[in-house]
């Protein structure tokens, strides 16, 4: 109903995005092919190509994910340095999970890509360490990365980081996991802070990551609480979450029928 097209296109943009975030992507990308009907600037139309990447990424974490990322951070780049950062990643962290299945490339290809990015504006915030740790780790190794994701982590163990970071701080929790990083493990405020801002889109991952948690640590009563939890927001949203948390819990309590059954439903 907005007349004037620039307005009318950017409120179709922020729609679609606070759709994606509350758990209702075809919501969401039902509203891209209107918005890209539109005269788009080269902005608006890269955070279209961001839209979809994000979305793919968090429905199915899937091979097409990767790909849109990257191009939308390519296209970002003498545009918004800052988005194109958080852009890249987003791409890292979708060919982490696609792994050999990627479009275009895989793991490395998006960590020299995010190397390549423009540098992150001084102070750097945890994401940007974040991102520059985890390209120097699938690019030069896990020993060269070491340094700069212990700063990563430290950053976003700190309790004044900005709400605009939460979004990463799932994959923060992964890279403590890969690295022993109990203090950054521990952080508890994570699910608490994501079901506090409804994004209902990243809470499966968090959920997911803090189950994992709670198993390393010997928390199982807790770990299956989650666990109910994660399955509540799963169907309440329709977005399917491979059974990660329930299969490490199952795992670990020996539920050796029960782990057989979960591990074919992950494969699937």
């Amino acid at each position: 109903l907005t007349p004037e097209p620039s307005r009318r296109v950017e409120r179709m943009l922020v729609a679609a995005h606070a759709m994606h975030q509350s758990g209702a992507p075809d919501a969401a990308l039902r509203l891209l092919p209107l918005a890209e009907a539109e005269q788009l600037d080269k902005l608006q139309r890269a955070r279209v190509d961001l839209l979809r990447g994000r979305i793919a990424l968090t429905v199915n974490r899937g091979r097409e994910a990767p790909p849109l990322l990257l191009k939308a951070a390519w296209q970002l780049e003498p545009l918004d340095a800052r988005l194109a950062r958080e852009t890249y990643l987003d791409a890292v962290m979708a060919a982490m999970f696609a792994g050999s299945f990627a479009d275009g490339g895989g793991v490395r290809e998006a960590a020299e890509a995010a190397r390549a990015a423009p540098p992150a504006a001084q102070p750097a915030g945890a994401p940007d360490l974040l991102l520059d740790g985890l390209a120097v780790r699938f690019t030069d190794g896990y020993a060269a990365g070491l340094p700069l994701l212990r700063r990563a982590l430290a950053a976003f163990r700190d309790s004044n980081l900005p709400t605009e970071e939460l979004g990463w701080l799932w994959l923060a929790r992964i890279t403590a996991g890969n690295m022993w990083d109990e203090e950054t493990l521990a952080t508890a405020r994570h699910v608490q802070l994501v079901r506090e801002s409804g994004a209902l889109s990243t809470l499966p991952l968090a959920l997911a990551v803090c189950i994992g948690a709670h198993v390393y640590t010997g928390e199982l009563t807790e770990a299956a609480s989650l666990v109910e939890e994660l399955e509540a927001v799963t169907e309440a949203t329709g977005n399917p979450l491979p059974p990660y948390g329930a299969l490490l819990l199952a795992a670990w309590q020996g539920h050796e029928t029960e782990a057989a059954e979960l591990f074919e439903a992950a494969t699937a």
